[in-house]
C-alpha cells in the first residue's frame, strides 16, 4: 500500500516524527508538504481543464495524492481552522471541484483519507467531520475519520498512542469492507 502523509512541520505535530522515521514503514508512507503553495486567485483557468494554471508545485502534490491509496492530512488547528498552508492547498482543489461537483458529477472514491489534527488548547475537535469529508471527497478519498489531540500547548501527544489511533481508524475500514 502507498500512503501520503501531507504534513506541516511545527507546533503540535511531534507525533509525526516517529511515523516519518519508521514507526509506520509498513504503510509505505511518503511525506510531503503543501508549503509554498499560492492561494487560489479565482482566475477561472481551471474550469475547462481541471488543472490549476498557477505553477508552484500544486499539480505535483496532487499527482502524489492520485497515486496514493491512503492520504493522511496532518495539521495543527489554528483558531479552530486549517493553517494557511493547508487552506491554500484545499482552496486550490477548486480545480478538481470544477470538473466534478460543479459539472454535476460525483468523484470516484479511489483512496481513503484520515485527518491527523492537533490543537493547542483542550476542547472539542475544532474542524468538523463534515468539512473534512468534503475535502477528502474532492481528493477522491473516502473519509475514515480523525485522530485528534487537544492540549498540545501543554503536552505533545504520545507517538505510540497516535499510531494506535491511526491504526484503529484504518482497521475499522477493514472490518466495514468484509
Amino acid at each position: 500500500m502507498t500512503a501520503l502523509w501531507a504534513a506541516l512541520a511545527g507546533c503540535g505535530l511531534a507525533p509525526a516524527r516517529p511515523f516519518c522515521k519508521g514507526e509506520l514503514d509498513a504503510w509505505g508512507i511518503e511525506v510531503c508538504s503543501p508549503r509554498g503553495l499560492s492561494p487560489c486567485v479565482d482566475c477561472g483557468g481551471c474550469r475547462s481543464t481541471g488543472r490549476c494554471v498557477i505553477q508552484d508545485g500544486f499539480e505535483e502534490l496532487y499527482r502524489k495524492v492520485e497515486e496514493s491509496e491512503l492520504v493522511i492530512l496532518a495539521f495543527p488547528s489554528y483558531f479552530d481552522s486549517f493553517p494557511a498552508q493547508l487552506k491554500a492547498f484545499i482552496d486550490r482543489l477548486q480545480s478538481r471541484f470544477a470538473v466534478t461537483f460543479a459539472a454535476g458529477r460525483k468523484p470516484e472514491l479511489l483512496r481513503e483519507g484520515i485527518a491527523f489534527m492537533t490543537a493547542g488548547t483542550d476542547g472539542p475537535q475544532p474542524v468538523s467531520d463534515r468539512t473534512l469529508s468534503h475535502v477528502f471527497a474532492v481528493l477522491g478519498a473516502r473519509y475514515l475519520g480523525t485522530v485528534y489531540f487537544g492540549g498540545t500547548d501543554q503536552k505533545a501527544p504520545d507517538p505510540a498512542e497516535a499510531a494506535r489511533r491511526l491504526q484503529e481508524i484504518y482497521g475499522q475500514r477493514d472490518k466495514s469492507e468484509n
